[in-house]
């Protein structure tokens, strides 16, 4: 083996080390220096195609992605994040082409989960997947997450755990980027009931004016697995109020503040129940 050799096989070996240690910046760095020894080094392009996908800074790493598949095709991890990155950048040609590669069976179909991860919290989201790499968010989110109902996401390929629902185990992915924003808002208010038919009453009517709702005061979306590991599991767990507590927190997404008004007073009229407490994030 030649010195040459040696020495960029342990640059790679710092680079993965870095990695490891979630030093993004220096392996950055070991990697586009082993470029710089040798161009055709196939791992270092992969790893920082990797990099730059997990940033998501998707010019380099549609131009890594394409240089590792380039050096070695029969890489699918390389090859589905540039479809990633293809989609970020709406290179629409290079897209196709990738996800033409893997065939239909290689992403969900049905809704899954993703996960947010914001102000060291963790929120997990039903979306509805569009292709192998946006999905809709259907939840109405919590509004620091700087998301909202109808956004479109970029998520990752990995499964990195479970959202355990009734006996049903639902894939959980990583959100990546915002892809498109919803014209939806948020907007939440106190409901002065916790009777299920008038609940169910005020959600009919939201879903007849085409606005998002959801109860927060039940919200399931876990905040810490209740398994850890390589796969964790997130089982469904009830935030409730107190047994006698009169009242529960409803949240809405809608275009204007005025939409909420609509519904909520028809509601009010219908059911002859209270509200209070009404505000847009």
């Amino acid at each position: 083996m030649s010195d040459l050799r040696r020495k960029i096989e342990q640059l790679y070996r710092d680079g993965l080390r870095y990695e490891a240690a979630g030093d993004s910046y220096l392996a950055v760095k070991v990697y586009k220096k082993i470029i710089r020894l040798d161009k055709l080094w196939t791992q270092a392009y992969a790893r920082l195609g990797l990099i730059y996908k997990k940033r998501a800074e998707w010019k380099p790493a549609l131009y890594y992605c394409k240089k590792a598949v380039a050096l070695d095709p029969a890489q699918a991890e390389i090859w589905w994040a540039l479809g990633i990155a293809a989609v970020a950048l709406k290179k629409k040609g290079i897209a196709k082409s990738v996800w033409g590669k893997f065939g239909p069976d290689h992403y969900p179909s049905n809704p899954t989960c993703i996960r947010l991860r914001y102000q060291k919290r963790v929120e997990i989201l039903w979306v509805r997947p569009l292709d192998p790499a946006r999905g809709e968010i259907i939840n109405i989110p919590d509004p620091s997450s700087d998301r909202r109902y109808r956004d479109i996401i970029l998520f990752d390929r990995e499964v990195i755990g479970h959202n355990v629902v009734g006996c049903r185990r639902v894939p959980i992915f990583d959100e990546l980027s915002l892809f498109k924003r919803s014209g939806y808002h948020t907007f939440s208010c106190l409901l002065h009931t916790q009777e299920e038919k008038y609940i169910q009453a005020l959600e009919r009517l939201s879903l007849e004016h085409g606005l998002g709702f959801e109860i927060w005061s039940n919200s399931t979306r876990q905040i810490i697995p209740t398994t850890q590991g390589a796969s964790p599991e997130y089982f469904s767990r009830d935030f409730l109020l107190p047994a006698n507590a009169r009242e529960c927190i409803a949240a809405f997404a809608a275009y204007e503040l005025t939409d909420v008004q609509t519904v909520l007073e028809s509601w009010r009229v219908v059911c002859f129940q209270g509200y209070s407490e009404l505000r847009r994030y």
